[in-house]
């Protein structure tokens, strides 16, 4: 854990601290590039801008510790079994996955309950739905979900808040961007954890991606990889999206076909060492984002036959974003900001 207030000498953020970066990988190259004579912030910054940055590390770490293990889920012979960890919860299996799996979910406790789906592959008919959960833990130590319809491999969408959902080490493959939906949808969740994922082959539509949020706040995007997706992260426009405090932190996008990271009508979040590989629209693109930290990420190679592509876009309505130490390669435009945004910058 990086101390802002000690390391960057008062020169940016008041608190970073839920980052939880590696310090010997990245404190001297932070140090540097937030040393006075590298980068020039505003003395209000950090107080008018960014006060308490991230809040927090977006889930209760304590509080997800604490949760039972409450089903096994394995595939034999064709067969899924969800066998019962804690006493009184009933045994399922069958030959449908999508089925089995979410009848697990559904006998969780209503305190919440983990559920740990061992390697293999298993074949969704239908969507993974944590809709109405609370504090459910979804991990895997790299089994497959391979989805063979056309909705979202897992979501949670809510009309009224829910808290502390974690997706931990699952691959998700799906139909490709013409034929499946989101990878992962979240509606009204805070609280949130995903990661150590591979989501490959969703988002149909504009909107479409691999890991798509609205109305939620307080969540952790951070070590996964998203491949071959129309948007590798994305938030709605309009009335939509409306997230706060979303750290997308040390992911792998390769081969979006719009955007890599396009947060939209966002505050405070914040986009750190990321890698955006090969793009058709732009690398990371806020609209109407406010107070969003850009910091330390590699954009490279945004092409398309149709438009200029932007390596980092401040788009139109966004304002007080900070954009420090990225590299940008190999797309039409750098970066591109809209007239009507205020922008810190080295």
């Amino acid at each position: 854990t990086i101390d802002v207030d000690k390391d960057w000498n008062n020169k940016a953020i008041t608190n970073m601290k839920s980052l939880k970066l590696n310090e010997a990988l990245y404190a001297d190259v932070i140090r540097e590039l937030a040393s006075g004579a590298r980068v020039s912030l505003p003395d209000g910054l950090k107080t008018d801008v960014i006060r308490e940055y991230t809040g927090g590390e977006g889930i209760d770490a304590d509080h997800i510790r604490s949760i039972p293990l409450c089903y096994v889920v394995e595939i034999k012979d064709g067969t899924v079994i969800a066998h019962p960890c804690v006493a009184g919860l009933p045994r399922y299996e069958g030959t449908d996955a999508a089925t089995v799996i979410q009848q697990a979910i559904n006998a969780l406790p209503a305190n919440g309950g983990k559920i740990f789906i061992k390697k293999g592959t298993y074949t969704l008919t239908a969507t993974i739905d944590l809709s109405g959960k609370e504090y459910v833990i979804l991990e895997s130590d790299g089994a497959l979900f391979d989805v063979q319809h056309s909705g979202d491999a897992i979501k949670a969408v809510n009309t009224e808040t829910k808290k502390g959902l974690v997706i931990r080490g699952l691959r998700l493959k799906g139909l490709g961007v013409e034929n499946s939906g989101h990878g992962i949808n979240l509606q009204y969740v805070d609280e949130f954890l995903i990661e150590k994922c591979e989501i490959d082959g969703f988002g149909t539509g504009a909107d479409g991606a691999g890991i798509y949020v609205a109305n939620s706040q307080n969540g952790v995007i951070r070590s996964n990889s998203i491949l071959n997706c129309r948007n590798g992260y994305l938030t709605p426009q309009l009335d939509q999206g409306h997230v706060k405090g979303i750290r997308i932190i040390g992911n792998y996008f390769y081969n979006m076909t719009d955007d890599a990271i396009h947060p939209e009508r966002g505050n405070e979040n914040v986009i750190a060492f990321n890698v955006c590989d090969t793009f058709g629209d732009d690398g990371i693109d806020t609209w109407s984002d406010i107070g969003t930290l850009i910091i330390g990420n590699i954009v490279r190679n945004g092409t398309s036959e149709e438009k200029v592509v932007d390596g980092i876009e401040i788009g139109d309505g966004s304002d007080k974003c900070i954009v420090i130490g990225n590299v940008v390669a190999n797309c039409g435009r750098g970066m591109h900001v809209y007239y009507s945004c205020l922008l810190y910058t080295s």
